[in-house]
């Protein structure tokens, strides 16, 4: 079934899965990024989704999400790795500690990373271009170079003609950004 998740859900989810380490004594980490990013911690949007997350270690905790997944009738996807394919592109992610459990460590990819992540992505049909925005306040970003400055730090190994697409989705995202603080 497909839900939204809120952050109070998020937040339960994430005891539930330090729940299962603790019965099975173990211990786990997961970086948020993406929407579960901008939900949880930059409160950007209600909700997400799915959460989108990079986490170790993936076998046991794979097995977690899935049990808990069944448990309360969840899509499959409910919380993946599909990111990593697109993080391991990058260089220079940072991430920081936002919440620990017992047995879970839970981080979140900086601003800077997501927004970088979101420029690159650039997805008409999502929250690419809001979200962007909300970082690039967040980020209290001035100027355009600012912008073009984070896109070429993260170093991502993009086909020229990518990297001009999402060169071009910065400049309307900052566009937007200029005009709603300006308001």
């Amino acid at each position: 079934m497909k839900i939204k998740f809120t952050k109070r859900d998020m937040l339960k989810y994430l005891e539930k899965i330090n729940e299962k380490l603790e019965q099975r004594e173990k211990v786990g980490e997961i970086i948020l990024c993406g929407g579960a990013a901008l939900t949880l911690v930059y409160e950007a949007r209600n909700s997400t989704r799915d959460i989108d997350a990079i986490f170790r270690p993936k076998e046991d905790l794979k097995i977690i999400i899935d049990e808990i997944g069944c448990e309360n009738n969840l899509d499959t996807q409910w919380l993946n790795d599909d990111v990593v394919m697109f993080t391991e592109e990058f260089k220079h992610l940072s991430s920081s500690e936002y919440m620990k459990f017992s047995n879970l460590t839970v981080s979140v990819l900086d601003a800077e990373s997501l927004l970088a992540m979101k420029l690159v992505s650039a997805r008409a049909d999502t929250y690419d271009l809001t979200d962007a925005i909300i970082l690039m306040k967040h980020l209290n970003l001035k100027k355009i170079d600012e912008v073009y400055k984070i896109l070429k730090k993260y170093e991502f190994p993009l086909h020229p003609t990518a990297l001009s697409e999402s060169m071009r989705f910065a400049e309307q995202a900052f566009d937007d950004y200029i005009k709603d603080i300006s308001k």
